[in-house]
């Protein structure tokens, strides 16, 4: 919930920015998982909330000092504490995003840029046409020199902030399935099984072991336990 209300959040503000404020908000769209798992009370309150990134976590950090009192989160207290750190960087991060889509390209800049080229347009086909023999000549040097510099212009404009929805801009629908794709894999029986090792590979590594201890260190039981570590860590 909170990737997402973030992704929409920056939607919003760059579609202020660009003064599209009728557009649809794509980012409200997105898929969560379980979000009706919620109460009532709380999808009212995210709801007509103007700060929901900042409400979402402050929910989360509420949940996890509420669980550590509870003894559900019972992790020694350094480790806990990265969790709180891991979140703040990216409440971090979202802000530093928020910057690119609030601040805009400074107006007297870009104005001046269009300018420029402007009598760069005008301009140049009156002097290119002096250096050469034919105005074919002519139209060619100055249609291969403007068609670069009007490219550059208007490729910066497109990439001056990529959080829109334009078909350009960066795909957040994708970015929230690839989240939700990772967090149904931490779900699965699989992730929660630690795995281990077989019955024989274990014996042979005691085995292994007990004998170099004796100092009879067979050859066959050497390359067993040379492969088997070598099957764990690489060579």
């Amino acid at each position: 919930i909170l990737h997402a209300v973030c992704l929409a959040e920056i939607e919003d503000i760059t579609h202020l920015s660009r003064h599209d404020q009728g557009r649809e908000i794509k980012g409200l769209s997105f898929e969560v998982i379980d979000a009706g798992a919620l109460d009532t009370e709380t999808l009212k309150a995210m709801s007509s909330c103007s700060q929901k990134p900042l409400l979402v976590f402050q929910w989360i950090q509420a949940y996890i000092v509420s669980e550590i009192k509870s003894g559900l989160l019972s992790v020694p207290p350094p480790i806990l504490t990265r969790a709180f750190q891991e979140f703040a960087s990216g409440m971090l991060a979202y802000h530093e995003v928020t910057k690119i889509a609030e601040v805009p390209y400074p107006f007297p800049y870009s104005q001046i840029c269009n300018f420029l080229l402007f009598m760069h347009t005008f301009i140049s086909p009156l002097l290119v046409l002096g250096w050469t023999s034919t105005a074919a000549t002519a139209f060619l040097f100055s249609f291969a020199q403007l068609f670069v510099l009007w490219s550059l212009n208007l490729i910066a404009c497109e990439i001056e902030n990529p959080f829109g929805s334009d078909p350009i801009d960066l795909d957040g629908s994708r970015i929230q399935s690839e989240l939700n794709d990772w967090l149904r894999m931490f779900l699965t029986p699989a992730v929660e099984r630690t795995p281990c090792l077989s019955h024989e590979r274990h014996a042979d590594v005691i085995a292994g072991a007990d004998q170099a201890e004796q100092g009879s260190y067979s050859t066959d039981t050497f390359l067993r336990v040379s492969r088997h570590y070598h099957t764990l860590f690489g060579s």
